[in-house]
Formats: C-alpha cells, sequence, structure tokens
C-alpha cells in the first residue's frame, strides 16, 4: 500500500501533462525514469492531451527560417521560434513529412536524410544504414508515419528507382531497417505517378496516387501495417458541379 501515491501519481497524474513537464519528472528516481520512458506511458501522454486539447501546429516560415508553435485552440496565438533544428541544420533544409504522437519525421533536403524528432524534448534519430536506406528522394519518394497493436512506431518509405518499387520499413522496437515481400504489380512504380504521404487510420496507411498530366487516373492504396498487405482501395468518383447544386 505504501506504493500507491506514487502508483497514482505516475499512471494518473504525470500523463496529463507536458511534455517538458514530463521530462523535470524524469529525474525524481530510477523507477520514475524506467516508467516514463516506456511507449505504453507516451501512448497515456498523448491520449491525455488529445483529449484536454492541449495540442500544437509546428509551422515552417522559409522567409524567415524559423519555426514557431500554433495553439490550436487559439490559432492566432504563435508561441516563439526558438525550436533547435536537429543535426545543426539550417531550417530551409527541412522538410516536415508526417508526424505521429507528438514525434515528427523530416527530410534534410541538403543530404536526403530521414530524421524523426521531438520538437518538445528537442530528441532526435538519424534513420540510415549502410544499404541507403533512409534517404529520401523528395521527387520520386514517398512516407509513412504509423504505429501497430503492439505499440511498435515504424516509419515506412516507399522508393521508386529504375521503375523498381521498394518498401522499407524502420522498426523503432528493433532499431533496424526491414524490406518485407509484399511489393505489387502494377504501374503504379513508374514516375508518371506522383504519390501523397501517407495518412494513418485504423491500422492502415493510406496513400493517394496520381498520373501526371491525366485528371481522373488517381488511386487510393492502402497498406495494412499489421499483415504488410497492399492493395488497391479504388477512389470515389468526381463529383461535378451540376450535380453538387
Amino acid at each position: 500500500m505504501k506504493d500507491l501515491p506514487s502508483l497514482l501519481i505516475l499512471m494518473k497524474i504525470i500523463p496529463r501533462l507536458s511534455a517538458t513537464e514530463v521530462i523535470r519528472c524524469k529525474v525524481v528516481s530510477k523507477e520514475w525514469l524506467a516508467y516514463l520512458s516506456t511507449p505504453e506511458f507516451a501512448k497515456n501522454n498523448c491520449r491525455f492531451l488529445r483529449v484536454l486539447g492541449d495540442q500544437k501546429i509546428i509551422t515552417l516560415d522559409k522567409s524567415s527560417c524559423a519555426i514557431r508553435y500554433v495553439d490550436v485552440a487559439s490559432p492566432r496565438c504563435v508561441l516563439g521560434n526558438n525550436i533547435h533544428i536537429p543535426c545543426d541544420c539550417h531550417p530551409c533544409d527541412v522538410i516536415f513529412l508526417a508526424s505521429l504522437d507528438g514525434m515528427v519525421c523530416v527530410c534534410l533536403c541538403n543530404t536526403g536524410d530521414l530524421v524523426v524528432w521531438n520538437p518538445l524534448t528537442r530528441v532526435f534519430k538519424m534513420l540510415r544504414n549502410s544499404n541507403y536506406q533512409g534517404f529520401y528522394n523528395m521527387d520520386d519518394d514517398s512516407l509513412g508515419f504509423c504505429v501497430d497493436s503492439a505499440g511498435d512506431y515504424k516509419i515506412v518509405h516507399i522508393k521508386r528507382t529504375h521503375f523498381r518499387l521498394t518498401v522499407n520499413i524502420y522498426s523503432f522496437s528493433e532499431g533496424s531497417w526491414s524490406t518485407p515481400r509484399f511489393l505489387i504489380d502494377s504501374p503504379y512504380d513508374i514516375v508518371v505517378y506522383s504519390w501523397s504521404v501517407g495518412t494513418f487510420c485504423r491500422k492502415s496507411l493510406y496513400f493517394v496516387l496520381a498520373k501526371f498530366w491525366c485528371m481522373g487516373n488517381t488511386a487510393v492504396l492502402r497498406l495494412d501495417v499489421e499483415s504488410n498487405v497492399i492493395e488497391n482501395v479504388g477512389y470515389p468518383d468526381t463529383l461535378s458541379v451540376e450535380s453538387i447544386v
């Protein structure tokens, strides 16, 4: 029973705190540090913050090369520009690709590196290895940020080179890349198709594909992050102005 107050604090109070306040709590004890560093706590923290509406939008001003927070509850409230870019990179060389649970995946345009970054804690991780996985081509590649049922965060990096489509997946729990054999036989690997960044919804990533200079030739591909199966789910017909009126 003597541990009950500590458990209540860890399970009910600290998850409601902001990321900067959580960092201060980590120095209380080794027990707190261990628990506050687990994926389970991170998920609880994000869940509470979503309920409380304490969410921020990160904006990148290319003209002044400054990064700022915008409060979702008060869009006119800009919260400063003292956010440090990872790897000592110039803000103009940073492209935001995807975000999930307070983390963002960015591309450093000057090197092509993929970086997962938490702007609040200033922690970042370079996603690359000796096989050139993790180097992003802005013209041909696409990317999705997701989490599976086991709580493992993943980066899905789709590359198209020499009329070949390759899907590389980075697992945060394993700390490594893999290339599953679930590639699709379709024309979508050719360069005439542009790929959107993946949208994560209900254990799947959705990519919108559009053919350059060809209206109406659009598809939506669904990637199941549990089974690694890709399927074409079609695309809704576009309504004409007359039918809407």
